[in-house]
């Protein structure tokens, strides 16, 4: 873990589809782990395609970062890796199409501090 909770957002940028399942995991650990109790969370990052000509673009995409690193993005998981981070209110709040797959934006935020009553 890096850090302590300092920032009020958190951003990854075009980071997670180049990376291991491991890999992404300890980078969504880390960004939970710098947000302040209510921070939030903004990627963007390939995502899932939703249309064959998209799926087809991405395909450019996987054969230079590699079909297993990808393949969690291909497959739509980044809203489960985020739930398992443990961001709230994760959603998907944009969704771009490039010449290269589509773009998902992707939104969360980490839970406020629990006070006890």
């Amino acid at each position: 873990m890096i850090g302590s909770s300092v920032a009020d957002v958190v951003v990854s940028s075009f980071a997670l589809h180049q990376s291991a399942l491991q890999v992404k995991q300890r980078i969504l650990e880390d960004m939970f782990a710098v947000g302040k109790p209510s921070a939030r969370v903004c990627i963007a990052d390939y995502g899932l395609h939703r249309s064959l000509l998209m799926q087809i673009l991405f395909r450019q995409v996987r054969m230079f970062d590699g079909f297993e690193k990808t393949k969690t993005n291909k497959d739509g998981m980044a809203l489960a890796l985020l739930g398992e981070a443990r961001f709230q209110t994760v959603a998907v709040t944009r969704v771009i199409q490039t010449p290269t797959g589509s773009i998902s934006i992707y939104q969360g935020r980490k839970p406020a501090i629990q006070r006890s009553p």
